[in-house]
């Protein structure tokens, strides 16, 4: 049977999370991992893509694998990361993970009714990196890329979501309606209808994040 192991680990964060990704500031979080010592991504030749990932059981059980594929070992030990992001769906995280300090990360603060943009540290491993493995044939090492924004996401993008949350709100207010109510409507459909305006000098990922909040009534 597999060893589990754990061990705490160093990853390299983006400059900007999800909107750069270069790492000028050389900024980096800690994280313990939690699972086998050893595994063996499935790589496509053809594509250089990890498509799986196996323990040792699985890979002495006499399985065969298709022509085009090959097996890579990784050593957790060695790539605490990328075994990290091999694990199957569901393995627990260490326990210790939960010790670290908490706290939230702003990148924009709260401009009238639209809310501040932050994100919660430390951020787990999976938010920070793809979820597709790569392997390279030309050093045969494993690697991740960090997550980004689509490229195709625009402001006509966030002005497409704008629009559907004006129409999931026509017909709110009623002449029935407390007055207090009728404003908190009426307040929140003006703010989605200035939001070019109000929020045009940030990029449209970062005033995506910051749409104002239904009353909720």
């Amino acid at each position: 049977m597999n060893n589990i192991i754990e061990l705490e680990f160093t990853m390299k964060l983006p400059d900007v999370h999800l909107e750069t990704l270069t790492t000028k500031e050389n900024k980096t979080q800690k994280w313990w991992y939690k699972g086998d010592h050893i595994c063996y991504a499935i790589v496509n030749r053809d594509t250089d893509k990890v498509v799986s990932c196996i323990n040792t059981e699985m890979l002495n059980s006499g399985r065969p694998i298709p022509p085009n594929y090959t097996y890579i070992e990784v050593n957790a030990e060695v790539e605490t990361l990328i075994a990290y992001l091999l694990r199957p769906p569901g393995f627990d995280d260490s326990e210790k993970n939960e010790l670290y300090e908490k706290g939230f990360q702003v990148f924009e603060e709260a401009i009238g009714v639209y809310p501040e943009y932050s994100i919660q540290i430390p951020i787990i491993p999976n938010h920070v990196y793809e979820e597709q493995v790569y392997y390279d044939p030309s050093i045969k090492r494993l690697y991740a890329k960090f997550a980004s924004v689509d490229e195709e996401y625009t402001w006509d993008t966030v002005k497409s979501h704008r629009n559907q949350l004006l129409k999931q709100s026509d017909g709110e207010i009623s002449e029935d309606m407390p007055e207090d109510v009728k404003n908190k409507i009426t307040t929140y459909r003006k703010a989605l209808r200035e939001l070019p305006d109000k929020l045009g000098h940030l990029s449209a990922y970062r005033a995506s994040q910051m749409m104002p909040k239904h009353p909720g009534l």
